[in-house]
């Protein structure tokens, strides 16, 4: 049985060009930023819970267990989804030990 050929153009295949926009798409979900006291960190942790952040940042940035997550200025629970370019800030209140 004899092989067939392709045409010389046909067997080498074809990389698509990809832009700088393009290439941005290929990085993680997006980066949001963590903060807590005097500590601050961007991390790739968009489409994450709150809990799976409190989890991927506790021992990096000493955030207590009780501490309180605030998403751009507005309180929120251990089940929100945070979303590329927010901010997440865990504090907690003024009287508050630890």
């Amino acid at each position: 049985m004899s092989e067939q050929q392709l045409p010389e153009d046909q067997n080498e295949q074809q990389l698509p060009d990809l832009s700088a926009d393009d290439m941005e798409i290929k990085k993680a979900p997006g980066n949001v930023e963590i903060v807590h006291g005097a500590y601050s960190r961007s991390l790739p942790l968009a489409g994450s819970t709150i809990a799976e952040i409190r989890e991927e940042a506790e021992e990096e940035l000493g955030i207590p267990k009780d501490a309180r997550p605030v998403v751009d200025g507005q309180e929120v629970d251990e089940n929100y989804i945070i979303q590329a370019d927010q901010t997440v800030t865990f504090v907690k209140h003024a009287g508050e030990k630890g």
